[in-house]
Parts: C-alpha cells; sequence; structure tokens
C-alpha cells in the first residue's frame, strides 16, 4: 500500500518546478538586447530540459511499501531520510537551471528570436542582470577605481616585461672580473660576513662562482676570522679551496697595495652611512694596478642627505679613472632574507633631498649584498650610483615591476640588471603607451 503523503509531495515538487520553468522562459529572462546575437531558450525546451533533471531525482525518490513490521516511528524515520534526498537532489537541480549567470549558451536562430520578443523597456532593463558571461549580479561597479586603475596598471607593466623578456639579448657581463676578489668591511662575528663569502660562491651564481678561484678576506684579526668563517657550511660548498685571509694594519683600516697585488675586483663595505671613506677606497684602488673593478656597498644611510650622495658621485666619476665602479647606497639593515619584499633603485642624480624619507626605514642585508655582488659582475651596472630601497607597496609602481619579473621568470641576474640600468623610469614608458591608446582610440572615433 502506497503512502499518499510521499506521492501527493512527489507530483507537488515535480508540477511547481516545471510551472516556474516554463513562466521564466516566457518572461524571457536570457533574452539579451544585442541585435548581433540573442540568447533564448523556449518554453518547450525549457520543460523538456526540466524534465529531464527532475527525472533521476524523482526517480530516486521511491514511495516505500509500507512494511507492517516496522513501527510508525520507523516509517516516519524512513519518509524524513527520503525528504532530506529529495531535498539534495532539488539543491543540485537549482545549481544547473539555466537561468543563472552560468546558462547555456543556445545557437541563436531566427525563429528564437522571433519567438522571444519584449513589451516594454522596463523588462528589458531588468533582464540585464541575467545576461551570459556574468556573475548573475551587475558587475559594473565590482571594483573601485582605485582598483581598476591598479588593474590597469598591473595589465601594463606585465605587458611591457613580457615584451622585454622576448626582445633582451643575455646578461653581459664583465669581461676583466679576473680570477681573483678581495672582501673588505665587513666583521667576522657578524653574519654579512658569511653571507658576502656565500653570494660570491653560490654554485646558482655561476657567473661569480666559476670565475673566481680565490676569495680573499679582509679582516682586523686573521684568528677570529678563520674561527668565523670557516665552518661546515664552507667545506660542504667548496669555499674552503678559495679563501684566504689577509689582516688590515689597523681596526678598519683598507688593505694596502700589497695585500691587492693581483687582485682584479673587490667588494667594498662601508657601515653607517660613512660616505668620506669613499674617497679613500677611490685613492687605494687607482694605486693598485691590478685592480679593475671595485663595488662599494654603503649602509646605515638613512639619515644622508641627497646632496652629500651627488658630491659623492662627482668625486667618483672625476677620480675612478683605471677601474670601474658601482656604488650601491641602502639604508638601515634588517634581517628579512632576501627576494621577501619588493626593492626600488634609484640614480643619484635623481634622488630627493631626504632619499629615505624620515630615517625609520630598513633594507634587507641579504638584499644588499646579493644587488652589490651581482652587480659587481653585470656590466651595465659599470659607473652606476644607485639608492636602493624597499616597496612594501603593491600599488607602487616598484614593487609591481619586481614582482611581475618574478612572476615572468627572470632570474635574479636580470631582474637586478634592469632595476639598476632602467628602473621605474619604465613608469615614461607606460605613460606613452596610454598616451599613444588614447590617441588611436580618439582617431578612430
Amino acid at each position: 500500500m502506497l503512502s499518499l503523503k510521499v506521492a501527493t509531495e512527489r507530483r507537488y515538487f515535480r508540477d511547481t518546478y516545471l510551472n516556474v520553468c516554463t513562466q521564466h522562459s516566457k518572461r524571457n529572462l536570457l533574452h539579451s538586447s544585442s541585435k548581433n546575437s540573442i540568447f533564448c531558450m523556449n518554453a518547450s525546451w525549457l520543460s523538456e530540459y526540466s524534465s529531464a533533471l527532475l527525472h533521476p531525482i524523482l526517480h530516486n525518490f521511491q514511495p516505500q511499501h509500507e512494511d507492517k513490521d516496522h513501527t510508525p516511528q520507523q516509517q516516519q524515520q524512513q519518509q524524513q531520510q527520503q525528504r532530506s534526498k529529495m531535498k539534495i537532489g532539488l539543491a543540485s537541480f537549482l545549481t544547473l537551471l539555466p537561468i543563472g549567470a552560468t546558462s547555456f549558451l543556445l545557437p541563436s536562430t531566427s525563429s528564437c528570436a522571433r519567438s522571444v520578443t519584449t513589451s516594454t523597456s522596463s523588462s528589458c532593463s531588468s533582464t540585464q542582470l541575467f545576461q551570459f558571461g556574468t556573475l548573475g549580479f551587475d558587475t559594473a561597479n565590482l571594483y573601485s577605481r582605485s582598483e581598476e586603475e591598479l588593474i590597469k596598471t598591473r595589465n601594463e607593466v606585465m605587458s611591457y616585461l613580457a615584451s622585454v623578456a622576448q626582445s633582451s639579448p643575455p646578461v653581459a657581463l664583465r669581461k676583466n672580473l679576473g680570477r681573483s676578489v678581495v672582501v673588505s668591511g665587513f666583521n667576522p662575528e657578524e653574519p654579512a660576513s658569511q653571507e658576502i663569502l656565500a653570494f660570491l660562491n653560490n654554485e646558482f651564481s655561476p657567473h661569480l662562482s666559476g670565475t673566481f678561484n680565490k676569495i680573499i678576506a679582509h679582516v682586523d684579526d686573521i684568528k677570529v676570522g678563520r674561527k668565523r668563517l670557516i665552518g661546515r657550511n664552507a667545506r660542504y660548498t667548496g669555499l674552503l679551496d678559495k679563501l684566504d685571509f689577509t689582516q688590515s694594519e689597523s681596526a678598519g683600516a683598507l688593505p694596502t697595495l700589497a695585500q691587492l697585488e693581483g687582485v682584479s675586483s673587490w667588494v667594498a663595505h662601508v657601515d653607517g652611512g660613512d660616505l668620506s671613506k669613499l674617497e679613500d677606497i677611490v685613492a687605494v684602488a687607482e694605486g693598485a694596478e691590478s685592480i679593475k673593478n671595485v663595488a662599494i656597498l654603503v649602509s646605515g644611510a638613512q639619515n644622508v642627505k641627497g646632496d652629500e650622495l651627488k658630491k659623492a658621485e662627482e668625486m667618483m666619476k672625476s677620480k675612478a679613472t683605471t677601474f670601474e665602479y658601482t656604488l650601491l647606497v641602502v639604508p638601515e639593515w634588517n634581517n628579512e632574507p632576501e627576494a621577501n619584499c619588493a626593492f626600488g633603485i634609484v640614480n643619484v642624480t635623481d634622488v630627493a633631498d631626504a632619499p629615505f624619507g624620515d630615517g625609520t626605514v630598513s633594507f634587507s642585508r641579504e638584499e644588499s649584498l646579493r644587488l652589490i655582488t651581482e652587480a659587481l659582475a653585470i656590466d651595465k651596472a659599470a659607473g652606476k650610483c644607485v639608492v636602493a630601497s624597499s616597496a612594501p607597496d603593491v600599488k607602487s609602481l616598484e614593487n609591481l615591476l619586481v614582482q611581475g619579473m618574478r612572476e615572468i621568470g627572470f632570474d635574479r641576474l636580470q631582474e637586478v640588471e634592469h632595476m639598476i640600468t632602467r628602473g621605474v623610469k619604465v613608469s615614461h614608458f607606460i605613460e606613452l603607451c596610454r598616451l599613444v591608446l588614447s590617441l588611436v582610440v580618439c582617431t578612430r572615433r
């Protein structure tokens, strides 16, 4: 004996959803006002489609015969389980119902176009929320104006970087790096001394590790230097076979001409933003005949003014005549790992009066060491005096450039070369593209 209540519910659900589908089709919810294409469904097709979807749902909801052995409570529990199954099936049916944002795209025909007409302009405007390809609601104001500008700028930057990646030749390296390099100005008891040696001997930078077969650490005390710098990492990476030491004549003194004999490259570190030491480094490098490349890293320069940097650049241009140089100035160090934050690089000639703002900013120590070692090998970085600062703001052009290069697949050597040689000056290129695009649109109109 069939349950009359369950059978009634079955007919009710079937008739209700078929009527709803038919009414939606008659009201032309999928009608488009476009003259070229009309997305429509007639009432008969929608009814057949709905019946096909509802058939397996209603078929699974078969009313059970009443079992005399079951108590009324057990029969009631079975009916509740069957109703829950039907609700789940109907929920799945609603997601497939072709009246929302993910409607099926039907070929537009003349017969279909004739069957769908609009009676008033209000009904046409009310159906815009259900057009094909939308999210089921009006997406015109989905993003704010600032977000739209950011998306537009990001797309332009990515397009520019994609063209650079396809057209740019490989990074040109300096041909006179030589086979030996000396490192000075680093305290062996601080992590920067170990990190600079690791970058020069990094297996992922063959243009450095494959070039130098001798790395000399100039320290104040050789015993302390050996104790701090010779460890397990130096043994396993092969640094121990290249590492040598020289001792300064006094605390913080530069290498002598005799200690620089036969050395072709020099990485010098100046702490505390003391730009007065730059002239001493240039004088020693000028006196050493074998020195051909000098990379100078000035850290802790958050309080240095723009005029001081420009004077230092003029001094180096006038007095550094026998070697190629690269000057990198950064604010106080922090312990963030390299490539953790984007960075910006600006030429000293373009810096403001206070290049680091109020002096509270900092820069990654590892990132600065990476920049100075890569700049030592990049040919286009020769003769550059630049200032590097972090760019944590995702809306800044520096952040968009660096993050875009990393997404496209630039390696660190390409990334550093692009930022040193072009930097944020690419903004002029992007603005020019915008101007040309706007002119083309105006002429077409």
